[in-house]
């Protein structure tokens, strides 16, 4: 048993010199090595193990080099399927910028010819650039311009539609305040005026004699039913007289009417009574003028 004791206590004093005497050679050979700091990451794939970049703060490794920072950086090694000698794809030459293309840029652009500048990106406002020209203002997608319709002359006369004539024209001779028309008064004023009792229980004024008399115009009572018999105007007081003229009925309306108006205004005067139009409003020389005017034209 002794002597196998001594025999394993040898081979195991030998393993450990000859793991000492390797280890210190290996030392020894990595110290020349830049890559000797290298230690493989046990969580990266083992089929392509990465190498760390060696520290460059040793500046005896690389005459005239910069220092870098201490923190060290992976970047990937090959691997031994990679061949060190294969020729790696070469960049490609930078082209030079013209302003002109080549026949091979020509892809897709058939119209585009060799030697032509090439066409210029629209909003170019630059040295070069083309602006369009403005459609004609008479163009194809212009809409013309409606004339304006000019406004009418101030100095053309209007054309006010003149009101169409009354076939009765009336006026009124209307009683002061709290002071009637004595009845008896009324009847005595109209014999002066020739005023004449006929149809309608009215009086009437006529030209001509015998049964060609013609009525010129005609005078009843304002208030209805508008008759004036004799008899019963001797005991009754009247608040006003209508005097009223058919603009058809006669030859000339305008004779008619100016006799009409110098009745009404001299029996304003007898019976102390005031004139008034068809409104009951003052008969002014204004509408009288419009009357008359009216009249002349349908006479003439």
């Amino acid at each position: 048993m002794s002597e196998l004791r001594l025999y394993l206590l040898g081979i195991g004093i030998l393993i450990l010199l000859a793991i000492y005497f390797f280890g210190r050679k290996r030392h020894a050979d990595s110290s020349h090595d830049v890559f000797a700091n290298h230690q493989p990451d046990e969580s990266s794939d083992p089929l392509t193990p990465t190498r760390r970049v060696p520290s460059m703060t040793n500046p005896g490794l690389f005459t005239g080099a910069r220092s870098a920072p201490e923190e060290e950086r992976l970047e990937p090694s090959l691997t031994e399927w990679d061949d060190p000698t294969e020729e790696t794809e070469a960049l490609p030459e930078p082209v030079e910028l013209t302003d002109r293309v080549s026949e091979d840029e020509l892809i897709g652009d058939p119209d585009l010819r060799v030697g032509e500048p090439l066409p210029e990106l629209a909003g170019d406002t630059g040295a070069g650039a083309t602006v369009p020209e403005l459609a004609s203002e008479t163009g194809a997608g212009t809409p013309e311009a409606e004339p304006e319709t000019p406004p009418p002359s101030e100095t053309e006369p209007e054309n006010i539609p003149e009101e169409p004539l009354a076939p009765i024209v009336v006026m009124y001779v209307v009683a002061k305040p709290d002071k009637p028309i004595p009845g008896a008064q009324a009847l005595k004023a109209f014999h002066v005026h020739k005023l004449r009792f006929g149809p309608m229980d009215i009086f009437h004024r006529k030209v001509g004699s015998g049964s060609d008399a013609k009525i010129q115009f005609s005078i009843a009572s304002m208030l209805k039913p508008g008759t004036l018999v004799p008899n019963e105007m001797s005991t009754r007081d009247l608040q006003g007289l209508s005097l009223f003229l058919k603009t058809d009925a006669v030859e000339n309306p305008r004779q008619a009417y100016d006799d009409m108006l110098h009745v009404a205004q001299q029996l304003a005067y007898t019976l102390d009574a005031e004139v008034k139009d068809n409104t009951l409003l003052e008969l002014t020389h204004e509408k009288i003028a419009a009357q008359r005017k009216m009249l002349d034209r349908l006479h003439a």
